[in-house]
Order: C-alpha cells, then sequence, then structure tokens
C-alpha cells in the first residue's frame, strides 16, 4: 500500500513539474545575505572569553565550582532514593565540560 502511494505520488510530481524563472531573485538574495563574520568580531569574543577567565581565576571561581558540586552532591544523596555514585556524578560533569568548551570554541 505504501509504496503504491508512494509510486502515485512520485509520479504526479514528475508529470506536474514546472520550471519557475529565477530572473535573479537568487542573486539579490545571495548580496543581501551577512557576511562572514569579521576580524573584530572574533577579538572581541577572544578577549571577554580571557576576561572573565581572568575574573574566575581572581575571585576563586574554582572554589566555588567545587562547593556548589559538593552541595549538589550532598542534596542529592539526601533527597533521592536512587543511587548516585560519585563517578557517574564526576563523568557527567567532564562531559558536559567538554561540550560547552566544543560550543565556545565552535563560535570562534
Amino acid at each position: 500500500m505504501m509504496e503504491t502511494d508512494d509510486k502515485l505520488i512520485k509520479s504526479f510530481f514528475e508529470n506536474n513539474r514546472k520550471e519557475i524563472k529565477d530572473q535573479g531573485f537568487t542573486q539579490k538574495v545571495i548580496k543581501q545575505l551577512p557576511k562572514k563574520p569579521n576580524l573584530l568580531g572574533k577579538i572581541i569574543i577572544i578577549i571577554a572569553t580571557l576576561v572573565a577567565l581572568i575574573f574566575f581565576i581572581a575571585y576563586d571561581g574554582f572554589l566555588g565550582v567545587i562547593y556548589l558540586l559538593r552541595d549538589l552532591y550532598v542534596f542529592l544523596a539526601q533527597n533521592t532514593t536512587i543511587y548516585s555514585d560519585p563517578k557517574t556524578i564526576i563523568i557527567a560533569i567532564l562531559v558536559l565540560c567538554i561540550l560547552g568548551i566544543r560550543k565556545v570554541f565552535s563560535m570562534v
């Protein structure tokens, strides 16, 4: 049944195909598209990332993250009935960090 329907649809579109004249429309659209990101944009992203990293290190961001993760683990251990292995949580955090880093570098 599906094959018959697919064949009917395919034959319908093949028999009723009509070419639409472009008349330069495609070139007009391409000219209106934004250009590739310029060097200034990349420099701004790199500088902002470096400033954020400096603030993170200067204000003990690592210590804050460690405390946050510890508190999160304690909360989950006390309030869930599901056993959560610390190794599993560490692996999940590492995977999320790797995905985040890949996303940041894909934007540059």
